[in-house]
């Protein structure tokens, strides 16, 4: 009988585990402190509820990395790549990718027709961190 109990234990866990990763995904990675605790949680609010309205993971990371050079297309990819983010078997997703060393940002897609879908807000996106950077 116990062993059952344990059984039934582990299973139950397990189909939580998910649920609460996803729950408290992080969309921010702010790895410049440009923005306060506040302004982290706020905007991961935000995201969180875009991701579940598009069915894409939707990530913003700041980044101060010079080892890309001015190459933020390849940072950001090797970025989201590395740490699993994206929806479904295609990873669906985009990340907006701020990299003040460079000075320089882009936006990364993955996914079928992620980029065709999305391409007027990304040029939103463009217009209105380009003032930021400076």
């Amino acid at each position: 009988m116990m062993k059952k109990f344990i059984a039934l234990l582990v299973l139950i866990l397990m189909l939580l585990i998910p649920i609460n990763v996803f729950a408290d995904s992080n969309r921010i990675i702010d790895n410049v402190n440009k923005l306060s605790e506040t302004e982290k949680n706020e905007l991961n609010v935000k995201l969180n509820g875009l991701s579940s309205k598009y069915d894409m993971d939707i990530i913003v990371y700041f980044s101060n990395d010079t080892s890309f050079g001015n190459d933020v297309v390849s940072e950001g990819c090797e970025f989201y790549d590395n740490n699993g983010y994206g929806y479904g078997e295609d990873h669906r997703g985009l990340l907006l990718i701020v990299n003040y060393e460079e000075g320089m940002f882009d936006v990364i897609t993955t996914g079928p027709d992620v980029r065709n879908k999305y391409d007027g807000y990304i040029e939103d996106c463009y217009d209105a961190i380009q003032p930021y950077l400076r």
